[in-house]
């Protein structure tokens, strides 16, 4: 009965483990922080982002896709005709500290920063009542990225805290923070460039994010073929897991408003903390996800089973898989034990029933 109780247990426990590792195998295809990058096109996001997101059409005419993360919700933008990402935001349920937001914003960046820029503050009042009437942002900071797009991080009223990070590809046409909700077969309009977009072209975009929905994520395998390493935030690769599909620097017509008109030259006093926490941050947001790469080749058996470029869930699977054969064999073992004993048992007690035995024979 001991040995019967003790498998029980055994086995409750590797049940216990084969669900929390598929949990973590699923959490592997969550979104991060640094799958985000801009330039970003709406086909590229389909290929690579986590699937777990909600689809809301602007009334502007553009496309959010939102993913609500621990304490964050991420969101990005798309124009439908473009098909084109003019937003990324990481809005946070709770402010955090600076160097929390200083490096989600490093993750965003990908080290691709402009040469010699910094995080500045307004240049002045009009400068400042421009960047709320127009991006809908209040007491920032901004740094321009290569390609002329801009990170801006919103901070609390006392500069402690950051309450939102934002990259926009261009000058918005409009404050996006306001933009209302189309839901599906709702009968209100917009403008979307020169057309109307009505109630049937509002369903037409939620039927297609349903078929995009359903398109697979790209293996990782179809670009680290071609040589290249996994970037830092501090880098200036591209992440191998991503499949480039047509992907450009959108800069626009409009652009953004020129930084002699808008932005101080040189960051003030009160950025010196931003700055200094820069390297920090950027070091902190790329630090977990070298710790789960296998830098290694794989073995030639995980080949034979058609793993060409196992995942840190792959070792997992497998070692829980192992560990249930090992219990098997295990039990297996026991059973034959207990079948030996039941049997040398099932002798003796024959032994000792019979009417032969303790009768002593008389020989003449």
């Amino acid at each position: 009965m001991r040995m019967k109780n003790l498998f029980a247990i055994l086995r409750r426990k590797v049940l216990v483990c084969c669900m929390v590792m598929l949990l973590a195998s699923g959490a592997a295809f969550a979104l991060e922080i640094s799958d985000l990058h801009l330039p970003l096109t709406r086909d590229e996001a389909d290929d690579t982002l986590s699937k777990e997101y909600i689809s809301e059409v602007l009334n502007d005419g553009t496309l959010r896709r939102s993913w609500q993360l621990e304490n964050r919700k991420v969101f990005i933008d798309f124009n439908v005709g473009t098909g084109n990402a003019i937003l990324i935001a990481i809005t946070y349920n709770k402010p955090v500290s600076k160097k929390v937001g200083l490096a989600d914003a490093n993750a965003l960046a990908h080290g691709k920063f402009a040469k010699g820029s910094k995080w500045t503050l307004p240049k002045n009042d009009e400068a400042r009542r421009m960047l709320l009437d127009e991006y809908g942002l209040e007491n920032v900071v901004r740094r321009m990225m290569e390609d002329g797009s801009m990170i801006f991080c919103e901070t609390d009223k006392d500069k402690k805290k950051i309450l939102r990070v934002s990259a926009f590809v261009e000058k918005p046409k409009s404050n996006r923070w306001q933009l209302l909700t189309l839901k599906p077969k709702d009968s209100k309009t917009t403008a979307l460039g020169g057309t109307v977009l009505g109630s049937n072209d509002v369903d037409a975009i939620y039927k297609d994010e349903e078929r995009r929905r359903s398109i697979p994520l790209a293996s990782s395998t179809s670009t680290s073929a071609t040589g290249s390493s996994t970037p830092t935030a501090g880098s200036t690769e591209s992440s191998p897991t991503r499949r480039r599909r047509g992907r450009r620097t959108v800069l626009g017509s409009t652009g953004h408003v020129d930084d002699d008109d808008v932005y101080k030259t040189s960051p003030g006093p009160s950025l010196d903390s931003l700055d200094s926490l820069d390297s920090n941050s950027t070091k902190e947001a790329t630090k977990g996800g070298r710790s789960l790469s296998f830098h290694q080749p794989p073995p030639d058996w995980l080949k034979k089973v058609g793993i060409e470029d196992p995942q840190w869930w792959h070792y997992i699977v497998l070692g829980v898989g192992g560990l249930v054969l090992l219990l098997a064999l295990l039990k297996s073992m026991m059973s034959a034990s207990a079948r030996s004993k039941q049997r040398k048992n099932y002798k003796k007690v024959v032994s000792q029933s019979s009417p032969m035995s303790g009768v002593k024979i008389n020989r003449r």
